[in-house]
């Protein structure tokens, strides 16, 4: 071979051999911005970096005892004072206890007396809170507030609707937060505030709200129920 032909040879293979290595680096290039390499990198990234979860707010649950009692006159240790639209009781407690714990939180107090002018009264008071669940959206559901005043024969006996003629308050939640339900009368949640006096154990209560007749209960055989705006006090004494 002559020298231009050996000159001529070495040339073309250093042209190819660029061609090469200039193929070679823009496939590596090529390959590194690929669409599918930066599809699964970001998969990637969500799989190392899991979106937060939700966060659901807790129910607000209602305080089964109180600080804070209505602005109503008080009664004295083992009493009540009931007014309802100007018509005023005072009396004896007959029963009146709490209880916490579990299913639920209870208040009950009771009174039976004889007005001056012969008729004779039962008072009832009542505030639930149930603890459990299972109780939710159930008959009287989470949290329940009832007042109850009859006019009875004096025998104390209420098997019978027509042995009775009676007012009332009832006031309920489903489940903790939800709005109150009116089954009679009227009253803002708690109706019954329930205060332990620190001192002496005693049970200071409270209730404000409007008194009315049930459909089935207005009966005046034995008077005409007390209905209306009412206040009521009472101070149950605790336990020696």
């Amino acid at each position: 071979m002559t020298l231009k032909g050996t000159g001529i040879l070495i040339l073309v293979t250093l042209f190819l051999s660029a061609c090469g290595g200039d193929a070679g680096e823009s496939g590596a290039v090529a390959a590194e911005s690929s669409p599918r390499d930066g599809v699964a990198g970001e998969m990637m990234a969500a799989a190392q970096d899991p979106a937060p979860e939700a966060v659901v707010d807790e129910p607000a649950l209602s305080d089964f005892l109180t600080e804070e009692l209505h602005d109503v006159e008080p009664a004295g240790s083992g009493t009540f004072r009931i007014d309802v639209a100007g018509e005023v009781h005072e009396g004896e407690l007959e029963t009146c206890w709490a209880r916490e714990g579990n299913p639920e939180d209870r208040f009950e107090a009771r009174a039976l007396w004889q007005s001056e002018d012969g008729r004779a009264f039962h008072l009832q008071l009542r505030r639930l809170l149930r603890n459990d669940e299972f109780f939710w959206g159930r008959s009287q559901g989470y949290e329940f507030d009832q007042v109850s005043l009859r006019l009875h024969d004096g025998s104390g006996h209420f098997e019978l609707q027509d042995q009775y003629a009676a007012s009332g308050l009832q006031v309920w939640r489903d489940e903790p937060g939800a709005n109150p339900i009116r089954g009679q009368g009227s009253g803002e949640l708690p109706v019954l505030r329930v205060a332990r006096d620190g001192e002496t154990g005693d049970l200071r209560v409270t209730a404000l709200g409007e008194l009315e007749v049930g459909e089935e209960y207005g009966s005046t055989n034995y008077g005409t129920p007390l209905t209306g705006p009412f206040t009521l006090a009472m101070r149950c004494p605790g336990e020696a």
